[in-house]
């Protein structure tokens, strides 16, 4: 139980330090990309999720690699390593294919690091109090979110963006010490050991999975096709500047805290209800950002929390399907279903967005939302409560 809580406390701090360095990069990032792809929103999405589709292919093999060989925090560390390694260099690019290289070459270790951190963290997070965890985990980034938002406009003026993405780079090393002060952790070897990558890619036709994503799949749609458009569309069409929009990134990360009252829910009222919130909460703010004229109705709309209750709900579900010795390999499956769902759509928004206008692409947001409470009804389980005394 010792080595449990001291490996929970090494996870919440290093989500701290490295919410708080995402937080920093996040509000300036969409415009460095937009301009490094020519102003176009296909080719800021392009940039962007390129790197999903090495995600795609490697996931199975390295939750293969991480489940025969348990070696989880050597996977964690190397990545980390590399990480930050590419991170300074991104700091050079010059243009959009050059970031891409960056991306790909990191989502090759990237998976692996962000396959065995989730396994080590579900394996950590007890099933009875899962809820309640995931909500202090989640809070803790975001108070790390807050603090980069409000250090970004900050950290942009003085040293430039190139120059806060070395710094943010170089900060990594906090977390890897940290990841480095890890007990030694060697999950179970899966005791089909001679497992094979056939035997692995055989979990994409786990059913637990199956139903998971396709439940999911209508939920998260909506942010997907409007992931590169957020920024953009708020100081372009709505007129805002983008010192307002890292503001209310800073507010949005803020209202993020009700992670917590959110985590007890998940624990007390199931995920299942958790999910039917999540659904009739995002259409309104979908229509919310479909009728916004001005940068003030837009920004109303976006801090409405509905994010945190999700996220932890499907999490919870997640980490409840893959319990058991092969849990990276299914982890991987699903790393890789989301991967590819992610990389057509966000391509797809995009498209729309240069063709049409950014607008569009909320209303078509709406029209997987519409369907999104009957697949709950038919896919979430009734059993996904859990009681806590």
């Amino acid at each position: 139980m010792g080595k449990q809580n001291y490996s929970r406390e090494v996870l919440v701090v290093s989500q701290l330090v490295n919410s708080t360095r995402g937080g920093i990069l996040a509000p300036i990032m969409p415009f460095f990309i937009y301009e490094l792809s020519n102003r176009s929103f296909f080719l800021l999405s392009l940039a962007n999720n390129v790197s999903l589709l090495v995600t795609l292919v490697l996931s199975p093999v390295m939750g293969m690699l991480i489940d025969k060989t348990g070696r989880r925090k050597v996977f964690i560390l190397f990545s980390t390593c590399v990480g930050i390694l590419l991170g300074f260099l991104t700091s050079f690019v010059d243009d959009y294919i050059q970031y891409i290289l960056i991306n790909l070459a990191g989502a090759v270790v990237g998976v692996a690091g962000s396959l065995a951190f989730t396994s080590l963290m579900a394996d950590v997070f007890d099933k009875k109090s899962r809820g309640k965890l995931l909500g202090l985990y989640n809070a803790v980034g975001l108070a790390g979110g807050i603090l980069g938002n409000i250090l970004s406009a900050y950290v942009y003026q003085v040293v430039g963006v190139r120059g806060a993405i070395r710094i943010v780079s170089l900060t990594g090393l906090v977390t890897l010490l940290l990841y480095a002060s890890l007990k030694d952790d060697r999950r179970p070897i899966a005791r089909s050991s001679s497992i094979t990558l056939i035997d692995s890619l055989k979990s994409f036709k786990d059913k637990g999975i199956l139903r998971l994503f396709a439940l999911k799949a209508p939920l998260q749609l909506p942010g997907i096709l409007a992931s590169g458009v957020f920024a953009i569309y708020f100081t372009e069409v709505l007129g805002g500047t983008p010192e307002l929009w890292a503001l209310l990134g800073a507010v949005n990360t803020a209202v993020g805290l009700t992670s917590i009252p959110y985590g007890y829910l998940v624990d007390r009222v199931g995920r299942k209800r958790m999910l039917y919130f999540s659904a009739v909460g995002w259409t309104i703010l979908y229509l919310g950002y479909l009728f916004s004229r001005d940068p003030l109705t837009f920004s109303i709309f976006f801090v409405i929390p509905i994010w945190p209750a999700f996220n932890i709900a499907y999490t919870s579900m997640l980490f409840d399907i893959t319990e058991g010795e092969n849990r990276t390999r299914l982890l991987g499956a699903m790393n890789s279903l989301n991967s590819i769902y992610t990389f057509i759509f966000s391509m797809l928004g995009g498209i729309i967005a240069d063709l049409f206008e950014p607008r569009l692409v909320f209303l078509i947001a709406l029209i997987p939302l519409s369907v999104s409470i009957p697949v709950i009804k038919l896919l979430a389980p009734d059993d996904a409560k859990t009681n806590v005394n």
